[in-house]
């Protein structure tokens, strides 16, 4: 009993301390960990989203999106009955991540349809190192190409297994804003409504790949929640006290995360986790080793590495998510033709 009393008390001194800055803790440990895409050519995916806690917490997060997974970069608590947020309230947190990731390689921001706003694209317009790609709502209007009188989105109907794209469209009543429109219903998934993508990018596959690559926020917000660190047992109603908290896990994520990285790149994944046909995420990968290390003393501690970029072989929890993954998405695809750059039109001119 002494020694829970006296964890209790160290817990409740940390939630408590007004001196704990999260950002200032955590941020030179995922600083570290994603150096590797400090370069030029290596596009680093962040996801923003949120997750309710007793519909009275909204917890806004950005996260860094590798191998299946995500990993916590910025969080904020908020006390707020929505999952929906001020674009004030995401607008501050991604200037957070640009300062810090200033240097960073090319940035990818993948959003859902809660965020999308005049006020975003905007901010995002004036980021030349950022490309976004994020889920529209259905009753959204636009106008150009795809719909010359202006209509809802959703009103452009779509079968499943189709992929079209627009370039220049241009959203809400207003038309305010442009941007690249891609549709897609994939096969396969559990998607009664297509994906209505806006991209400062070309329309193309790849912001399809790249949008389903959000997804792993949800896995993210269940280990955080019910999973792996019960969060929701915590019973904290205090958005301060949770920032704290949420930091701890944060570090413990990012350091499970880097022991089963680790576990995998030396070949060793089947000496904690003996399953051939599925497999542990990379974060239970590594809280298992760390908690033999507790027990026994022969377990051996993988050495702390940055994030690996090289492809590892993915943790499939079931023959069925593996059979999901190898399925075809579309079975028709229908893109826009890539214009003819102006200087080729000019040399040709030349030569003529």
């Amino acid at each position: 009993m002494p020694g829970i009393e006296l964890a209790t008390a160290l817990s409740e001194r940390w939630l408590s301390n007004s001196r704990i800055d999260p950002e200032s803790l955590y941020g030179p440990l995922i600083l570290w960990a994603i150096q590797g895409w400090h370069k030029p050519d290596q596009a680093l995916h962040l996801a923003l989203d949120t997750t309710m806690l007793w519909n009275r917490i909204c917890v806004v997060v950005v996260s860094v999106v590798c191998h299946g997974r995500a990993i916590p970069l910025l969080w904020q608590a908020l006390e707020h009955p929505s999952a929906s947020v001020s674009a004030a309230v995401s607008i501050a947190l991604l200037e957070k991540a640009d300062r810090w990731l200033a240097g960073f390689g090319a940035i990818t921001l993948l959003a859902d349809r809660a965020f999308p706003c005049a006020e975003l694209l905007g901010w995002l317009e004036n980021k030349p190192g950022w490309t976004y790609v994020m889920r529209l709502p259905g009753d959204t209007e636009i106008h150009g190409t795809a719909a010359p009188l202006g209509c809802q989105v959703r009103r452009l109907r779509l079968r499943r297994g189709q992929c079209r794209g627009f370039r220049n469209i241009r959203l809400w009543a207003d038309g305010s804003h442009s941007a690249n429109l891609v549709l897609a219903h994939p096969t396969g998934l559990a998607v009664e409504e297509p994906w209505y993508l806006i991209s400062n990018a070309k329309p193309s596959l790849d912001l399809v790949w790249s949008y389903g690559r959000r997804f792993c926020c949800e896995q993210l917000f269940r280990d955080q929640k019910s999973g792996v660190f019960q969060l929701e047992d915590s019973g904290l109603r205090n958005p301060q006290r949770l920032d704290r908290l949420l930091v701890v896990i944060a570090i413990a994520v990012l350091a499970g995360s880097l022991q089963g990285y680790a576990l995998s790149l030396a070949g060793l994944r089947r000496e904690v986790d003996p399953h051939w046909k599925r497999g542990m995420s990379f974060l239970r990968l590594g809280l298992r080793t760390l908690q033999m290390l507790a027990s026994d003393t022969t377990a051996r501690l993988m050495a702390w590495l940055p994030i690996p970029l090289q492809e590892l072989e993915p943790c499939i929890p079931s023959r069925r998510s593996r059979r999901t993954q190898a399925q075809a998405w579309f079975s028709r695809i229908e893109l826009p033709r890539q214009p003819r750059s102006t200087h080729r039109q000019t040399l040709q001119l030349a030569v003529a």
